[in-house]
């Protein structure tokens, strides 16, 4: 088994300093390294029914999550700026 790979226990935090019921988990530990995740880097959090998962977030990926994200005429007018340029 990979050294990451495992059991971490963590608690479900609420901050002090929030008046409404606020979830917080602070991740910490070198199995965070060693399981490719990198300091600073973005990371992707999947939310399912009691359950968490963590991925790493590439640049790409967020460019790409954040072109789905615009609206039909803004994806149209960067898609033509595009053909413009390769053309």
């Amino acid at each position: 088994m990979d050294k990451a790979e495992g059991l971490h226990d963590y608690q479900l935090q609420q901050p002090e300093t929030s008046r409404t019921e606020v979830g917080l988990i602070e991740l910490k530990g070198h199995w965070l390294i060693q399981a490719g995740f990198k300091v600073d880097q973005s990371v992707t959090v999947r939310v399912m029914d009691k359950c968490l998962v963590l991925t790493t977030h590439t640049k790409t990926q967020s460019i790409m999550d954040d072109f789905q994200r615009l609206k039909s005429k803004e994806k149209k007018l960067i898609r033509g700026l595009i053909d413009e340029l390769v053309n």
